[in-house]
């Protein structure tokens, strides 16, 4: 009978360490924060009380910061503390950035909204998005796109309103500032 070779056995044991394990404090927080928070309480909670935003991404004004509201919340503020600035409120909601706008048109162009031939053309649609992910992004862009000619209407109404209350202001400044470069 053949006997059977037997190789060694290898230790496949992990070696514990009773050691407790040094965690770092990964989050840098400022010394105001830490001397304010309240850990009965939740992050969004902690945060409205210290006056700070805790979703960035909605919508909704931030409340207007009070004296009283301040008081009532009895924050200890030192004049070196400093508030973070509030979301930027120029960035549109829904932006959509200008390669991926030219990639959505391509597909608009080519299927216009068969979001299901859309989906299955493999040339056009090389990021391969689901049917609903490109009637999502086309909607998206269609907000986008309504957000900025309302946007660059108001900004041409402010240019118009400015320029008509410019009119309205004495010309002799300007035939002065003529006349003074005609001299020269």
């Amino acid at each position: 009978m053949p006997r059977s070779i037997s190789r060694p056995k290898r230790n496949n044991r992990k070696v514990v360490s009773r050691k407790p394990k040094v965690t770092r404090n990964r989050h840098r927080v400022t010394a105001f924060v830490r001397k304010n928070w309240d850990d009965r309480l939740t992050a969004t909670q902690n945060l409205e009380r210290l006056g700070l935003k805790a979703d960035l991404n909605s919508a909704k004004e931030l409340a207007a910061t009070t004296a009283d509201a301040a008081a009532e919340a009895s924050l200890e503020t030192r004049p070196g503390d400093t508030v973070p600035p509030r979301v930027n409120a120029a960035r549109p909601r829904f932006y959509v950035h200008e390669l991926e706008a030219a990639y959505i048109d391509s597909l608009e162009k080519a299927h216009g909204s068969n979001y299901i031939a859309m989906q299955r053309d493999i040339k056009t649609n090389s990021l391969q998005w689901t049917a609903a992910r490109c009637e999502g992004k086309i909607e998206r862009l269609r907000k986008f796109r309504a957000g900025e000619r309302a946007r660059k209407l108001a900004e041409a109404e402010a240019a118009d309103a400015k320029a008509a209350a410019g009119e309205d202001s004495p010309a002799g400044d300007d035939s002065d500032e003529e006349d003074e470069e005609d001299e020269e």
